[in-house]
This record gives structure tokens, C-alpha cells and sequence, in this order.
């Protein structure tokens, strides 16, 4: 880990190294490098006497010297510049696909750590972009810290919600292991041609519009939930909500990737028994038997799975209610419910 950073920040420059990303890190209050790595110094012509630079100063060294290698940035530098200024001092976090006139593509992050500086990073993925993407990003490849942020501003690592991350075509970037057990049971969503399906025909077009739209979209607070049906019966919730700022010369060079979050609303709420007998001191057997109430069985279900009697279910539910202090079990359910929210999987 780079010994320069913070733990976090160290984390995030690592992954960044590992795979050939372009990176440079400003302190976000004085506008001076803090830090260029051995590519960005390659790329932009960077020695040792350009530490302490500005944001602006550094770009108008590159465009002098041409190092700057999208054609676009030449039309109009001063509103390019004006542009990324303004993107950089509104944005906290943004990840975007890039596309350049030249046909080059990479995938961007900006993030703003406070207190420190502002992190910039880019990766060049013009190869896996032009063979759609695929999931180029996961199975040890080091690019997990570049994601993670994207992941946690969504929802945290839970198995009741998934999270992966698309490209505006609807091509699998990322995903967490929840998201691909989905895709996996082919049961709502699923993959198709290396991109994102629905299993009922019906909303696969809702679906991509959706994702086509979020993926350009320059407003980060807005989000869409949708209902899509399940081959066999029932649905899921997919929430789409977008991860990017807009170009900074609004010239359409820009695509965007945009989060899935994917909840099953049957899905049996999981609730470690140890949490329980924490909260509320339940036994192991009472918290077995709440569990099973809050996801939805009758008394009778439970007892018949636990192989007791109804009376004995009964008895335990007196002892929740009590315990949880709620006199029905539609106010056990909300309880739990929100009691596993705070619970966070590793």
C-alpha cells in the first residue's frame, strides 16, 4: 500500500497502480499536486519540478505541449477548462466511460476525499469496451477499490440487495456476489449477449430505456425504481440511479455507467441469531421462530417445520412479542426489518 496516503486513500491508489491507471491526486483546498504516479507522469510529461502545480496551470502545460490527447479538448480549451473546474468543485464522486474522438475509451473516477485532496484516476479499457465490457473488472484483477465506492454510496454489502454496475448499453461492468447469484437463477434478470436481460420480454425495454436514460442523466440525486416479473412468479425491485457528472464540454464524447440495486420483496428476511439474542435476549429457538414469523410463515408453518406443537409456537410468540415489545406480528415484521438494515455482511 502507498505509504504517502491515508489507509483509504492508500487503498484506492493501489488498486489504481496495479492496473495501469492514469493517476493524480490534488490537494482539494490549495489546488496543488500532491501526487502523480509513474503513468500520469509518462503521459502528461510530469517531472519533479511540476509538484505544487494548479489544476489550471497543469493543463495549460499539457495543451502547450500537446499532450493532451483528445482532439475536442483543442476546440474550446478555455471552456473545456472552465467546464472541468466547475465539475471538479461541485462533484464529490463521480465514475464515467469516456469516449474519445480518437475511439479511445477509459473509465474515469474522480473523488474528493475531505481534508486531503482530490483523487483523479484513468484506465484505459478500449479493448474491453469494443468486446462489450464483460466482467473484466471482478476475479482479483485489482480494480475492486476503483468500484467499491460506487457500491457503498448505493447500499451496503447485504444479501437482501444487490448491487451491480452497468454501461449505458446495458454491459455488465461490476457486480457484488448477491447480484450475480440473480443473474446466475436467471429468475428476473439475466445475461444475455454479455448484457442485462429481463426474463419477461415485456420489460427488457422498460429496463434499457431506463438504464440509456440514468446513464446520461447530470441531476446524481435522481433515482427510478422499476417491477420486473420473474420467469416463474412474483418480481423484483431494480432501482436505477446514476454515478456521473456531464461532460465537461457537453459534446456527447461522454457515456456513462449508472448502479443496479436489486431487491427480492419475498425474499426471507436473514437475520443472524446472534443479532437477535443481542437486541431483544431472545432464545435461540424464539429467534428462530421470529425469524420465520417476519418472513412471512403462519404459527402452524413454523410449528409443522419445527416439529411442535402450535401450542408451543404460541407460548414462544408471547415471549417475543414481549421481549420485542409489540403486541401483533405485523409490528414484529417492521422491527425486524428495520433491525436487518443495520446489518452489514462481509
Amino acid at each position: 500500500m502507498n505509504s504517502e496516503f491515508p489507509a483509504e486513500i492508500g487503498q484506492v491508489v493501489e488498486a489504481a497502480n496495479v492496473n495501469g491507471a492514469v493517476i493524480m491526486m490534488f490537494d482539494n483546498k490549495n489546488d496543488k499536486l500532491l501526487y502523480a504516479n509513474g503513468r500520469a507522469k509518462a503521459v502528461y510529461g510530469f517531472g519533479d519540478d511540476i509538484r505544487d502545480e494548479s489544476y489550471a496551470k497543469n493543463f495549460w502545460r499539457c495543451f502547450d505541449r500537446l499532450l493532451l490527447d483528445d482532439p475536442i479538448v483543442y476546440e474550446n480549451p478555455r471552456k473545456w477548462l472552465e467546464n472541468a473546474i466547475n465539475f471538479r468543485t461541485k462533484t464529490r464522486f463521480a465514475q464515467y466511460v469516456i469516449r474519445h474522438s480518437t475511439g479511445n475509451v477509459y473509465l474515469a473516477r474522480h473523488q474528493v476525499f475531505p481534508g486531503y485532496g482530490i483523487f483523479s484516476s484513468r484506465l484505459d479499457i478500449t479493448n474491453e469496451f469494443r468486446e462489450g465490457f464483460g466482467r473484466f473488472f471482478r476475479n482479483g484483477s485489482g480494480m475492486d477499490h476503483l468500484v467499491k465506492s460506487a457500491f457503498e454510496i448505493y447500499q451496503p454489502s447485504k444479501p437482501e440487495i444487490a448491487v451491480g454496475i452497468v454501461s449505458f448499453s446495458g454491459a455488465i461492468i461490476d457486480a457484488d456476489r448477491y447480484f450475480l447469484d440473480i443473474l446466475e437463477q436467471n429468475n428476473g434478470l439475466f445475461l444475455k449477449e454479455k448484457r442485462i436481460a429481463t426474463s419477461i420480454k415485456k420489460d427488457n425495454e422498460t429496463l434499457h430505456r431506463a438504464i440509456y436514460e440514468y446513464s446520461m442523466r447530470v441531476d446524481p440525486c435522481s433515482s427510478l425504481t422499476l417491477r420486473i416479473s420473474k420467469k416463474d412468479s412474483g418480481y423484483i425491485f431494480v432501482k436505477i440511479g446514476m454515478m456521473f457528472a456531464n461532460s465537461f464540454l457537453d459534446c456527447g464524447k461522454i457515456h456513462g455507467i449508472c448502479a443496479l440495486s436489486v431487491i427480492d420483496p419475498m425474499k426471507e428476511i436473514t437475520l443472524p441469531f446472534p443479532v437477535l439474542q443481542q437486541a431483544f435476549d431472545f432464545t435461540v429457538a424464539e429467534a428462530r421462530v421470529a425469524v420465520q414469523l417476519a418472513s412471512g410463515a403462519t404459527p402452524e408453518e413454523v410449528a409443522k417445520k419445527g416439529s411442535v406443537s402450535i401450542g408451543t409456537i404460541r407460548n414462544q410468540m408471547k415471549s417475543i412479542f414481549k421481549k420485542a415489545s409489540v403486541s401483533k406480528r405485523s409490528d414484529l415484521v417492521r422491527v425486524l426489518v428495520n433491525l436487518s438494515k443495520l446489518v452489514v455482511y462481509p
